[in-house]
């Protein structure tokens, strides 16, 4: 069978069919391309939301600034390098802030320990009134221990004996100005009220707010002590330099008195009275020059020239020297010293102090008693602390005020320079020396000497 078709016929059926075929493949390429732009939105999207936010954290970033391009991916990486480029300074800025930080924190515990060693006692507080630090010296005025103290806060209501101290520093944070001299008196832990001297600074920024306080504490006792050593070691300065000419000036004619009564008693052989009296002459003039000698060592002490010394040894060396002399007078010595360890004093004038100090003891116990030597060395302040104590004679009140004044002595054989020798040593070495006395029976004689220890 043949079928026969008009040739026109059959070109418009190609026509058709390869339009059909066109529009499919235009149909089918549309719906890549929307399907391309669904999957790219989706891929790119994120990438694009990350490469601004890395924008955002590296903005002002130079090296980011002049690599930025169009391509997602490759800005992407881009970013990718500009943030770890960034990361990198912001890692040298923490290691920088962090050195910054270490050397602040060496610069608070080197104020800390600094504080410690202040003798005064020093309380900060914040401006809401609690109480920030207290140094050991403080603890020490007050009686307390730092858990009563640290974190407690001025403005509330406190029992015991530090009601009154509280109240007082919760007015110094309320009022401005700065208060000096402040007598206040708290409760000590025996029940006996303390005098207490209180300095108060405030703390203030640039508005006149108030930031913190820092409160000085002393005990009044104590610091009229340092005071009046102050005045003494002033007072023997000026003494001294006035006395050593006038030392000078005696002991010219005692030099001249000394070789003519040498003469005349060589040519009075004979006549046993007047060989006698030029004797008397001869011991008088010796003792005189004795005087002298002392008056010359108060006037002008020599600095101490310190040397690595055990201070027990010291005791025991002075302790020998005087136990026959103790033991004719009926007089007995305890030594209650631990075995110390090496420390940085002058042992000779340190000899010498001690020295007196078992004479004295001994001359207020003619009929005999009881001399107690007790010490001994803090490691955290390295301070040596030591008592000598006696049964005898007791201390007036009046004359414990001149006690270690230069020629003041109770005793007629006395010169009066002994006390005054070791306070200049004493306080030579930067220490202190008190008298404690009930003026009936008993003396206490207290050193505390600042020393270099060698471990």
């Amino acid at each position: 069978m043949v079928i026969e078709q008009p040739l026109t016929n059959a070109f418009s059926l190609l026509f058709n069919l390869a339009r059909v075929i066109l529009l499919v493949i235009l149909l089918t390429l549309v719906v890549f391309m929307i399907l391309a732009m669904v999957v790219s939105k989706q891929l790119t999207e994120p990438i694009r939301v990350l490469v601004g936010k890395i924008q955002q954290m590296t903005k002002g970033n130079q090296l980011y600034a002049h690599a930025q391009s169009s391509d997602e991916v490759k800005s992407l990486t881009n970013a990718f390098d500009a943030l770890l480029d960034e990361l990198n300074f912001l890692m040298q800025e923490v290691l920088q802030k962090s050195g910054q930080v270490a050397y602040v924190e060496d610069i608070n515990r080197s104020m800390s320990r600094f504080l410690d060693q202040i003798p005064g006692g020093i309380i900060t507080l914040d401006h809401q009134g609690s109480i920030t630090s207290v140094n050991p010296a403080a603890l020490d005025i007050l009686e307390c221990n730092q858990c009563e103290l640290v974190g407690a806060n001025v403005h509330q209501d406190h029992e015991g004996p530090l009601d009154y101290f509280f109240s007082r520093l919760s007015d110094r944070v309320k009022q401005p100005g700065r208060h000096i001299e402040e007598i206040c008196k708290i409760q000590g832990t025996k029940g006996d009220w303390i005098p207490v001297v209180l300095n108060t600074l405030r703390q203030t920024d640039m508005n006149d707010t108030l930031i913190g306080l820092t409160v000085v504490i002393q005990n009044q006792d104590m610091k009229r002590q340092f005071e009046d050593s102050v005045n003494r070691t002033k007072r023997l300065t000026e003494l001294g330099a006035f006395s050593t000419g006038v030392a000078h000036e005696i002991r010219n004619p005692l030099a001249a008195i000394r070789g003519y009564a040498q003469l005349a008693q060589r040519n009075v052989k004979d006549n046993p009275q007047a060989y006698d009296d030029i004797q008397v002459i001869l011991t008088e003039v010796d003792r005189l020059d004795a005087i002298i000698e002392r008056f010359m060592t108060f006037a002008k002490p020599s600095l101490p020239q310190k040397t690595w010394s055990r201070m027990d040894t010291l005791v025991q060396d002075v302790t020998n020297l005087l136990q026959a002399q103790a033991d004719q007078q009926g007089v007995t010595i305890e030594v209650d010293l631990p075995v110390m360890d090496q420390v940085f004093l002058d042992f000779d004038q340190m000899k010498q102090v001690l020295i007196n100090l078992y004479v004295n003891a001994m001359q207020a116990m003619p009929r005999g008693g009881h001399i107690r030597v007790v010490g001994h060395l803090d490691p955290e302040t390295q301070t040596l602390h030591m008592t000598v104590s006696d049964t005898g004679e007791g201390v007036s009140r009046k004359n414990q005020e001149q006690i270690f004044e230069p020629f003041f002595t109770t005793r007629n054989e006395g010169t009066g320079l002994g006390l005054a020798i070791c306070a200049r040593i004493i306080e030579n070495h930067k220490g202190t020396i008190t008298l404690t006395s009930d003026g009936v029976m008993g003396t206490t004689m207290a050193l505390s000497i600042p020393l270099e220890v060698q471990s």
